[in-house]
């Protein structure tokens, strides 16, 4: 298994809690369509038109906006995942199962209201990862098996954090407000495939990499249209981390561990449209996104004393994803039950297949949640499954070599490629300066449905002139 050092970000605490991520595969292109919080989850992920929370950093900054005073919130959401693929095509039977892996996802967030119509926030959260870890026995290459007592092992852990503050512009009294949040996202790569072969008690593939990029940003509008309709809607543009550090690969000796290696990783741009309407105790909601695949470039980890760079093409097409949430709140809104689905289009081409990312297929979610509202504060848990399979055959695959122009050293095999993950939800959130919360009355809005002021009967204080 990998494991992440803490020397390389010990100065934020935030992200020394980010490297405990391991070896999840999980979204068409690096993206995780299932995140973040356990509130929206339980609707599908759906929260572009609604989000009034620190999450909204990730989500859509101009959600800032619906803070009435001060926020916090903590989000954690545990996976527990196996995926199947053919890393090597030197396995017996192809294809194999995972080890099974566990990524404690999480968001922590603040935000706070300075002006009528200004809202700042910062938030801190893992956004995107491929990766899995796969052991098996080598084989021979008529596919009977090794050495009983030889064993392989092929890992590779991915991931990207961010870091984002953000601001927020509320035009009064028109309900609708704009943000923007500036985004610091690291880079991660960690590589090791070792089959059992080595003299020196190394790895035949050993890398240890990272770098941070500081030239995100996500911009997004919320328009409350009346106390039961809004509109949302985000883009985050591209980043491009380059990444570098030590790396081996046929090692000769442990000295080739000291290479300097350097590479890139690009998350794409991403728009995201959504709505939110509420009827009585129901509330639905639906989110459209629409993700430029297509601008990550096939790209290669290189170094100036390996006979060959690692290669890797991506070729993937842009893609759609699809939430939908709804939503029926019971005692006064304060027990919401929550259901929503989520449908990830194709993303990855079976030419350039990844063991350690998602199958060359659509994948789709299921959500289910609840939790309870008592206005200042809010507690949610959610559960999320997800699945998708696909069959890549022989003919479909491209060249692997790595001296090739168009090789690709690092694509999978023939084979089944399959990911099936559970993920449990859990949110807590204080709102300072928000009021019991029911489904009518009262002198704020937020937007979906609930309204937040005072109780029922009580008479609001005349101004003092």
């Amino acid at each position: 298994m990998v494991h992440f050092t803490s020397a390389r970000i010990v100065a934020l605490a935030a992200l020394v809690a980010g490297m405990t991520l391991p070896n999840v595969a999980f979204a068409g292109g690096f993206d995780t369509p299932n995140l973040y919080s356990a509130r929206h989850m339980g609707m599908g992920g759906t929260a572009a038109a609604y989000v009034d929370d620190p999450s909204a950093l990730f989500h859509n900054p101009a959600g800032l906006s619906r803070v009435k005073t001060f926020s916090v919130m903590g989000s954690f959401s545990p996976v527990f995942a196996r995926i199947q693929g053919s890393p090597s095509s030197n396995e017996a039977g192809l294809e194999i199962d995972s080890d099974l892996v566990f990524g404690p996802f999480f968001l922590v967030g603040g935000a706070a209201r300075i002006t009528d119509w200004l809202t700042a926030g910062i938030a801190a959260y893992p956004v995107a990862s491929a990766s899995a870890s796969y052991s098996y026995r080598v084989v021979d290459a008529d596919g009977t098996p090794s050495d009983p007592m030889v064993s392989g092992e092929d890992s590779t852990t991915l991931f990207f954090f961010e870091i984002s503050p953000g601001l927020s512009f509320e035009i009064p009294n028109t309900g609708l407000s704009f943000g923007a949040g500036y985004r610091m996202t690291f880079v991660s790569l960690q590589r090791t495939r070792d089959v059992g072969g080595s003299l020196f008690e190394s790895p035949d593939a050993f890398f240890d990499m990272s770098g941070w990029s500081f030239a995100g940003v996500r911009v997004g509008m919320q328009y409350q249209v009346f106390d039961h309709l809004s509109f949302g809607a985000t883009y985050r543009h591209k980043t491009r981390t380059e990444i570098d550090g030590a790396g081996a690969i046929i090692n000769t000796g442990p000295d080739d561990r000291t290479n300097d290696w350097t590479g890139e990783f690009t998350l794409p741009s991403r728009f995201i449209f959504g709505l939110r309407t509420d009827i009585g105790p129901f509330g639905f909601a639906l989110d459209a996104e629409y993700a430029l695949q297509d601008q990550n470039p096939n790209s290669a980890l290189e170094s100036p004393g390996a006979l060959a760079p690692v290669t890797q093409r991506y070729e993937w097409d842009n893609a759609w994803t699809v939430r939908l949430g709804a939503e029926y709140r019971l005692f006064n809104g304060k027990l919401p039950i929550r259901a929503g689905y989520i449908w990830d289009a194709q993303t990855t081409n079976p030419n350039t297949v990844s063991a350690f990312g998602t199958p060359p297929a659509p994948t789709h979610i299921a959500t289910i949640g609840t939790g309870w509202n008592e206005g200042p504060w809010q507690l949610n848990v959610a559960y999320s499954f997800r699945t998708g399979s696909a069959t890549v055959a022989e003919d479909q695959l491209g060249s692997r070599s790595a001296l090739d122009e168009e090789g690709c050293s690092s694509c999978g095999f023939q084979g089944t490629y399959d990911v099936t993950s559970h993920t449990l939800h859990f949110d807590f959130s204080y709102h300072f300066g928000r009021g019991e919360t029911r489904e009518s009355g009262g002198d704020g809005r937020l937007g979906h449905g609930v309204i937040y002021g005072p109780e029922e009967g009580t008479v609001e204080p005349e101004p003092e002139p």
